[in-house]
């Protein structure tokens, strides 16, 4: 019973993680609205400077993306 219980937590958890397809334009544009949010907020804590954090998570987002082609989903796309 614990078996199947956990399989369909684990399957529940599969269906809600977004999928995004390297390359695809229109799945890093929903990677980026889904994801900025947590990530400025995270740099923002760590540095303790928002416009700092900001510079920061954009600069990310655009070396991302310069290699969004490229991309080998072996993490979560957000890490």
């Amino acid at each position: 019973m614990l078996n199947e219980i956990k399989e369909a937590i684990d399957s529940d958890e599969r269906e809600q993680k977004p999928k995004y397809t390297p390359g695809n334009e229109a799945d890093f544009e929903r990677l980026y609205q889904t994801s900025y949010g947590k990530i400025l907020g995270t740099l923002t804590a760590m540095l303790g400077d928002r416009a700092a954090a900001e510079d920061c998570a954009q600069d990310a987002f655009e070396r991302a993306f310069k290699k969004w082609s490229t991309c080998q989903p072996i993490a979560p796309a957000e890490a």
